[in-house]
């Protein structure tokens, strides 16, 4: 990461100021104001860790990952006919939070914290096992038919939940 000297000096000041807010992290805050008053260019990364980077890419995948759950359910609710299908399995079911991370984050900050998508705030956001693969199948076979419908068949259910 690079830093113009103004951004040090900004950033230095953010550290002075962290001090004297936060007494226990006195250290942390010493040794970044160290780090960006010297100017030890290695460590600007370690100053920033803990920041995230979620890409648009990785957000619109999210989304429509949620807006396909979305329609099944809805779908699912209006059925006459629920034999077969569980209602489980028409509810998001989350991401893995160490494997897929970004997503894990992407979706927890929309339901939760923008409180979109509010019919699954409830369900467990962290699957604790890697869920991508089998959502992007499941995109594919969805994508098929009308995108933001919760009009779908018992048919076109059971042919999204297949994947």
């Amino acid at each position: 990461m690079d830093l113009s000297k103004k951004d040090r000096l900004i950033l230095f000041n953010q550290y002075r100021i962290l001090e004297k807010l936060y007494p226990d992290e006195e250290k942390d805050c010493q040794l970044a104001q160290k780090i960006l008053l010297d100017g030890y260019e290695l460590e600007y990364d370690g100053l920033v860790e803990m920041m995230g980077d979620v890409s648009r890419e990785v957000c619109n995948e999210v989304l429509d990952i949620l807006q396909m759950f979305r329609s099944l359910y809805f779908s699912y609710e209006k059925l006459d006919d629920k034999l077969g299908i569980d209602e489980y399995d028409v509810k998001f079911q989350g991401f893995d939070g160490n494997e897929e991370g970004q997503y894990y984050s992407y979706a927890e900050f929309f339901i939760l914290d923008k409180r979109r998508y509010e019919e699954f705030s409830n369900c467990e956001i962290n699957s604790h096992c890697n869920k991508l693969p089998q959502y992007r199948d499941m995109l594919n076979v969805w994508r098929q038919f009308k995108r933001y419908s919760s009009d779908l068949t018992k048919e076109q259910i059971l042919k999204t939940l297949s994947k």
